[in-house]
């Protein structure tokens, strides 16, 4: 009976220290996950102040760039000025192109034409010939023409300083003689219209002189 009681005392005790051990064993390992979490979270935590950190140094490059490139257009028109201030030119080839200049000119034909045409018509009223008319016409034209030709001579500068193709210069100073050509043509019309007005009244004067000269000429005869 002793040596079974001790056998089992044996064997409980083993059970008990086994029990321990496993206990012991899931502690350590709690213990482990808990301190894997804890890196993980400083790891992150980390990892997510770093990205912060990058996004606000891109953001800051990126600001510093824009900055930089301002900077640089800025000065690229005060040396473009310069030059062409020194030169005695009127273009910028920093800011201007020939489609700019185009665009500025063909503008200011169309804006000055319908000033021009209204100006003709009250101005040919008051006149009694047909050569009066027509100077007046060519007179309102020219002004058409000043215009025009400001902007190509801006184009043939633009072309001086960019060591341009000719082609390319012709290209858009053709375009803008034939905005001038059209516009012009509205006053030419309102000229021809008011002329061929007073040629025809006139002509219908003569024929009416020619007529009372011919009856006097019967008349005579029959007498």
């Amino acid at each position: 009976m002793n040596r079974l009681s001790t056998g089992v005392l044996a064997l409980t005790l083993a059970m008990v220290l086994g029990l321990m051990g496993c206990g012991s064993s899931s502690k350590s390992s709690g213990s482990d996950t808990s301190s894997a979490t804890e890196n993980s979270a400083v790891s992150t935590t980390e990892s997510s102040t770093s990205a912060s950190t990058n996004n606000d140094d891109k953001a800051s490059q990126e600001a510093s760039t824009e900055n930089s490139s301002s900077s640089v257009t800025d000065k690229l028109n005060e040396l473009g000025n310069a030059l062409t201030d020194a030169a005695g030119f009127h273009v910028n080839p920093a800011t201007d192109t020939y489609e700019s200049i185009f665009n500025e000119y063909s503008a200011k034909l169309d804006e000055a034409t319908p000033r021009l045409l209204e100006e003709y018509k009250a101005e040919s009223a008051g006149l009694g010939s047909i050569e009066a008319k027509a100077e007046l016409s060519n007179n309102k034209i020219e002004e058409l023409a000043k215009i025009s030709n400001e902007g190509v001579e801006k184009m043939a500068e633009l072309m001086t300083i960019t060591v341009d193709k000719y082609e390319n210069y012709e290209q858009w100073a053709t375009k803008l003689y034939e905005v001038y050509l059209a516009d012009g043509e509205q006053i030419t019309n309102a000229y021809l219209e008011d002329g061929g007005q007073m040629l025809d009244t006139q002509i219908n004067a003569q024929m009416d002189d020619m007529q009372q000269q011919m009856n006097d000429i019967l008349q005579g005869i029959g007498n």
